[in-house]
């Protein structure tokens, strides 16, 4: 075998993830038929709990995240405030020194 060329061993045509043949429809709808009554109630009050622990969880994150958000902009606030008081203390030292040379 001569390693020059690419060799697969697919089917000439096939597509990339499509399943050919098989049953069509709704599979949960099928399996909702052969289960008890008692069973299907079952399942469905496991899927409400799981779609309600989403819910909170997402509020949860949501307002953790406006948390971060207050501190960040805290934090902002307060790097300004000493950026703010550096420059303001900077140009007070610049003129007091032209004031002193002047003086002299």
């Amino acid at each position: 075998m001569s390693h020059d060329f690419l060799q697969h061993y697919g089917i000439k045509g096939m597509k990339w993830g499509v399943i050919t043949g098989g049953k069509r429809g709704n599979a949960a709808s099928r399996e909702a038929a052969t289960l008890s009554d008692r069973d299907l109630q079952k399942a469905v009050n496991r899927l409400n709990m799981e779609k309600q622990y989403v819910t909170l969880t997402a509020q949860k994150k949501t307002r953790e995240r406006t948390s971060l958000e207050r501190g960040r902009d805290k934090t902002l606030e307060a790097v300004q405030g000493l950026a703010e008081y550096g420059v303001k203390r900077a140009g007070r030292n610049v003129m007091e020194a032209i004031v002193d040379k002047r003086t002299r």
